[in-house]
């Protein structure tokens, strides 16, 4: 928390948030009004006000710096609307089932559209056909060569990178149909738990596979909250709730409509920039392109002064924390944020800066490290279009 919301000296964000306030009691309050929100939503007492604040919250916390961007940060983003969004007590035994049916199955669909993206996703030459960064991945876990020999780690990282995109493409709908749901089940189960073991990659895996069981039946589900939550909470006529009038379902259909539709458009407006998405990161995110690369990026900025010639090295360090530093070299966006703050920070100071300019190469998969920005163009005046280059030599 202090190295992440506190220490920073500058926050890469969106222009329409601000950043959380940089005071201890602040932020180890709203953390703790957070906590205390799951706290309330496990009890199964005032559910949809706790989860209200608790989106605030959240959504607050992780778009203060988009260095902190996660794909399991915007699922839960995603699952917390949809928890605004179920009736009253839909799952206490008495609650009417055909409004909770409808929150039920969209919330399997947000499972479902999930997985179906991330395949899509990974249909690109990098993942299929050059088992990257899988193959990458592979070497850094120091495999003993009784288990993978060093010469089959080419051949294994593909098998394994087109694994996970079948993975991908079928589980969805084998959770599903009725038939299949078991089996669909316990294959999430095994993949996550590998992914967990083999790559580290903090709670995605433990979500999905928890969230893998909303694709077993309501009746299962009742049974369970039944059974272990504090129910005392919930009155006989608070678990008895009738059914919303006909106009309410169909509004609520109507957003759930918008809702996905927005997901969608996020996931593919990567096509309206030029350059490849894994190069350039336009569009990147809020797409569901889940491990998909393996990017370094070295960036040394200048500041060219009207009165002087020569050009002033910036130190980032003076700037940006190690794991900010680290993202920006690599991200268009957080390039351009960057240099309209050195801009910002040296005009304080009170010099006449003329432009900021930037070396920046950046390494994709394991490929040699090439220029990813003009070096003669003013990063902090110009816009992306005018300084990126979407197709190195």
């Amino acid at each position: 928390m202090d190295r992440a919301y506190i220490q920073p000296k500058f926050f890469f964000h969106y222009t329409w948030i601000y950043p959380l306030p940089q005071l201890p009691l602040v932020v180890y309050t709203l953390y703790a009004i957070m906590i205390f929100c799951c706290v309330l939503i496990l009890s199964n007492y005032k559910i949809r006000g706790a989860a209200i604040v608790l989106l605030f919250l959240f959504s607050w916390f992780e778009l203060s710096d988009l260095t902190h961007y996660l794909n399991h940060y915007y699922l839960i983003i995603l699952l917390i609307i949809h928890l605004i969004l179920i009736p009253k007590n839909s799952f206490y035994p008495k609650t009417n089932k055909g409004d909770s049916s409808l929150a039920f199955h969209f919330l399997q669909f947000q499972i479902f559209m999930v997985y179906l993206l991330a395949a899509i996703a990974k249909l690109n030459p990098e993942w299929l056909l050059k088992g990257q960064p899988m193959n990458i991945w592979l070497h850094n876990m120091g495999w003993p060569e009784t288990i993978i020999p060093s010469t089959y780690f080419s051949f294994t990282s593909i098998v394994m990178s087109w694994a996970g995109c079948l993975y991908d493409f079928t589980v969805p709908f084998l959770l599903l149909f009725r038939r299949t749901k078991i089996l669909g089940i316990i294959l999430v189960f095994i993949f996550h738990t590998c992914t967990a073991i083999f790559f580290q990659i903090g709670i995605f895996p433990y979500l999905m596979m928890g969230i893998s069981l909303i694709f077993l039946p309501e009746s299962f589900h009742k049974k369970i909250i039944s059974t272990f939550v504090f129910n005392w909470t919930i009155s006989k006529q608070e678990g008895e709730s009738q059914p919303q009038p006909s106009y309410l379902l169909n509004l609520k259909s109507f957003f759930y409509l918008l809702f996905f539709l927005m997901q969608f458009i996020l996931a593919f407006r990567y096509v309206a920039y030029p350059g490849d998405v894994l190069w350039t990161e336009r569009g990147f995110r809020w797409s569901w392109r889940v491990m998909l690369i393996d990017k370094k990026g070295n960036a040394q900025f200048y500041v060219k002064i009207k009165t002087d010639p020569t050009l002033i090295p910036v130190n980032n360090e003076d700037f940006l924390t190690g794991k900010q530093e680290v993202f920006m070299s690599y991200q268009s966006d957080l390039i351009q944020l960057y240099a309209k703050k050195i801009r910002s920070e040296y005009t304080k100071k009170g010099f006449q800066v003329e432009a900021v300019y930037a070396d920046v190469f950046v390494s994709l998969n394991g490929s040699v490290s090439r220029r990813f920005v003009k070096n003669s163009i003013d990063l902090s005046q110009e816009p992306i279009e005018k300084w990126l280059i979407t197709d190195p030599q």
